[in-house]
C-alpha cells in the first residue's frame, strides 16, 4: 500500500522501482473481528514470537516478567510456524530456568487466527506479522524493543505502543482497558487501508515489463572494474 511507498521513497528508493501492486495475500494480514475476551476471568494477551532465536527468548522472558505477578492475565507465547522443535524447547526452558512459568504462562502450537478465534485481549510481540493480525481484529498491540539488536515495529506509528523492559510492559498491560490510552478503531481502520490497498494487476505487471529494458540499460562491469 501506500504507507510501504512513502517508507521505502523516504530511504531514497528509486521512484521507476515502486509500485503500488496491492495486498495479494489478504487473509494473512488483515482479519475480520473476533472481539476481545469480555467473558473470561483472565486477560489473554499473545506473546508471538518470531523466528529468531535471540529475539525470542528476549520476548518471551521480558513477557513472562511482566505477568508473573498479574493474577488476572494469562500469557500465551505462541511460536512462529517455521520454528523447529528443538527451537521451542530451547525457549521454554530458558523460561523455566528464570523461574518464570507459572499458572498464567502456557505455550502453544495454536496459530494466531485460532487464538483470535477463542478471544484475545493483546499481542506482545518483536517482529512478527501477527501483529496486523490482532489490531485488524479489534486487539491492542504492544511492541518490544530490543535490548541487542536493532528494532523494527512494522505497524505504522500510532497503532502500537513501545516497551523496551519488563516494568514498562507491566504497566502498558495494566492500562490495557484504558480506552485512552490506545488507538481507537477508526484510526485503526483508516491506518490499515493505507498499509493494504486492492491487488492492482495492470500496476504489477507495468512494474514488471521494463526490466528488461532497465538491464540493458545498464553499462556491463568489466573484471578490470571489480575490486580486488
Amino acid at each position: 500500500g501506500s504507507y510501504a511507498y512513502d517508507q521505502l521513497s523516504r530511504f531514497n528508493t528509486l521512484a521507476d522501482r515502486l509500485a503500488i501492486g496491492g495486498l495479494l495475500r489478504e487473509e494473512s494480514f488483515v482479519l475480520p473481528s473476533h472481539g476481545t475476551n469480555k467473558t473470561a476471568s483472565k486477560r489473554k494477551i499473545v506473546c508471538a514470537t518470531g523466528p529468531d532465536l535471540q529475539e525470542c527468548c528476549e520476548l518471551a522472558v521480558k513477557s513472562a516478567s511482566a505477568v508473573k505477578s498479574l493474577d488476572d492475565v494469562e500469557l500465551i507465547v505462541n511460536f512462529h510456524p517455521l520454528s523447529p522443535m528443538d527451537f521451542r524447547r530451547r525457549v521454554q526452558d530458558l523460561v523455566q530456568r528464570q523461574n518464570l512459568i507459572n499458572s498464567n504462562v502456557i505455550f502453544t502450537d495454536k496459530p494466531i487466527k485460532d487464538l483470535l478465534a477463542d478471544g484475545i485481549d493483546a499481542v506482545i510481540y518483536a517482529d512478527t506479522n501477527a501483529a496486523f493480525e490482532v489490531v485488524s481484529s479489534k486487539g491492542k498491540a504492544i511492541h518490544i524493543n530490543n535490548d541487542y539488536t536493532i528494532s523494527f515495529d512494522k505497524l505504522p506509528e500510532g497503532l502500537s505502543r513501545q516497551a523496551t523492559t519488563d516494568r514498562e510492559l507491566e504497566t502498558l498491560i495494566s492500562e490495557l482497558d484504558r480506552a485512552s490510552s490506545w488507538p481507537d478503531s477508526s484510526t485503526v481502520n483508516r491506518t490499515l487501508d493505507d498499509c493494504f490497498q486492492p491487488v492492482d494487476i495492470d500496476a504489477i505487471l507495468s512494474s514488471l515489463s521494463p526490466v528488461g529494458d532497465r538491464r540493458d540499460s545498464i553499462s556491463p562491469i568489466s573484471n578490470k572494474e571489480l575490486p580486488k
